[in-house]
């Protein structure tokens, strides 16, 4: 009896990860584009049902269910642009509750190069894709022009020369202060910082000297902040529409930790340092 029960329990784990894995694969064969305006609530559900999916899969399988919702949206229009605005809304921008870079990364790139998209699109889509090359892991952080609390002009190598923590924010974003105050309650990384082996660093977006100087004195002595207007940030192409995001900078300024919103995922790449 125990050896059958034991039999039973592998046979239902491995029926449940067969038909996640055909959900995923087959999510959007039945769907009909066309019927969004008349349901975009259902829709909208369905989509974000799809995005719980992708954040448990492996990237091939990603990459092929990504593909598959890109055929469905290219034959009808409304559903094409409604599909790219749930896809950086939802998978990618400043809402995203399952950011996920993988699947954003292949869905532009699809973008990109297909005749059958709007050239407004298209183009959007390889902006997004040059974005994405930068800032990553090995490579150095794009330098730009920021400024202290009081005014002085500096650029953002010149503020790194120990292992830093950059902070891009937007302070008129909520989840944005927050994430400060998580960091100052993650021990490893406000104990480094006291310590003097991490700098806090926080470039805050299209603010002035003097904003970032009153938001300086509501907070601990170990950050460091500065300023930068939206456009230096695009040129040296930092997505702002992702803030809050962070990276982790090793002292000459190369990327160890590209753009992510875990705390966790940084202060396990910190401690491992040790």
């Amino acid at each position: 009896m125990k050896r059958l029960l034991a039999l039973l329990c592998c046979v239902l784990v491995l029926v449940g990860c067969t038909s996640r894995q055909r959900g995923l694969e087959g999510y959007w064969a039945q769907w009909d584009p066309s019927s969004i305006m008349e349901d975009v609530a259902g829709a909208e559900e369905h989509f974000e049902e799809w995005t719980k999916l992708l954040a448990k899969s492996e990237q091939e399988a990603v990459d092929r269910s990504v593909e598959e919702f890109f055929a469905a949206i290219t034959t009808d229009e409304v559903a094409l642009y409604v599909g790219w605005e749930w896809m950086m809304s939802k998978l990618y921008g400043l809402g995203a509750a399952v950011r996920n870079e993988g699947a954003t990364r292949h869905f532009v790139e699809l973008v990109a190069k297909a005749d059958a998209c709007p050239v407004v699109l298209r183009e959007e889509a390889a902006r997004l894709l040059e974005i994405l090359s930068h800032n990553e892991q090995g490579e150095q952080v794009c330098d730009i022009h920021i400024f202290d609390p009081h005014g002085g002009a500096t650029t953002l190598l010149n503020e790194v020369d120990r292992p830093t923590l950059l902070m891009v924010i937007d302070t008129t974003c909520p989840s944005c202060v927050d994430i400060m105050d998580s960091v100052e309650e993650c021990k490893v990384l406000w104990d480094a910082s006291r310590k003097g082996q991490l700098e806090l660093l926080v470039i805050s977006l299209g603010q002035s000297p003097e904003d970032v100087g009153r938001l300086a004195e509501s907070r601990p002595s170990p950050w460091r902040l500065f300023c930068a207007p939206f456009g230096a940030l695009d040129e040296a192409y930092f997505d702002t529409t992702a803030a809050p995001f962070m990276l982790l900078l090793n002292g000459d300024g190369t990327v160890e930790v590209d753009i992510t919103r875990s705390i966790d995922e940084v202060a396990t790449v910190l401690k491992n340092k040790e």
